[in-house]
């Protein structure tokens, strides 16, 4: 019997002691529960506009509770997930659960209102002409133009043509840009002949034949 007894104590006093540690334990997750009651860690989007993008807690932590942030501070496009690690730096809290959120950065729309395509015309004379925008694009913007849908340079040939500005991100932080277009006209010239001459001749019959020329040089192109 009293082995039985001793045996009986042993195994109440084995389920005391895991009562209480069970106790403790549940006592501590709620204290660290209770002192993020006032926190929040909210979800954010924004714009794009080249500045850097960051989340905090809002709410205030207990004296002696710290936080930093992990992957925060972002300047382009992109989904990014936030957490915030605490620290109690009086031991009074033990373990504080990080808690975590979304930064989103979303696409702008680049700003083009200084950008303009416009139409030129011109009247031939011998040299390649071309048409660019003016204005200056928003960094990472890249201009390409194109006629008939191949890439165009210049031409020098009369005639009407129709050139398309096509506009490339390079950093994927902008909505897509819409085409211009502007036409470039170059007008036929008139021919200078200042420095020709067709003057009157006269010879005599001597049973030859003869040609009448004209004098001077003419322009390039002009037989």
């Amino acid at each position: 019997m009293k082995k039985l007894g001793k045996i009986f104590l042993f195994i109440l006093f084995i389920f005391v002691v895991g009562v209480s540690i069970s106790s403790c334990n549940s006592k501590d997750n709620n204290e660290n529960v209770t002192i993020l009651e006032d926190i929040k860690f909210e979800n954010k989007s924004f714009i794009y506009n080249g500045y850097y993008k960051n989340l905090a807690i809002s709410g205030t932590l207990p004296e002696g509770v710290e936080v930093h942030y992990i992957n925060n501070n972002k300047v382009n496009v992109g989904v990014y997930t936030v957490t915030a690690v605490f620290k109690d730096t009086t031991g009074k809290y033990g373990n504080i659960p990080d808690m975590k959120a979304l930064l989103v950065i979303n696409k702008a729309d680049a700003y083009m209102k200084n950008v303009v395509f416009s139409d030129k015309t011109i009247v031939y004379d011998g040299f390649y002409h071309g048409l660019e925008i003016e204005g200056k694009l928003p960094e990472g913007i890249e201009v390409s133009y194109y006629y008939n849908g191949e890439l165009f340079n210049k031409v020098k040939n009369a005639g009407t043509y129709q050139i398309t500005a096509k506009f490339k991100d390079t950093t994927g932080n902008y909505n897509e840009i819409p085409d211009m277009k502007a036409t470039l006209t170059i007008e036929k010239a008139s021919v200078n002949t200042n420095n020709l001459y067709f003057n009157n001749i006269s010879i005599s019959y001597d049973g030859n034949y003869h040609m009448h020329q004209l004098g001077g040089e003419l322009p390039k192109g002009i037989e």
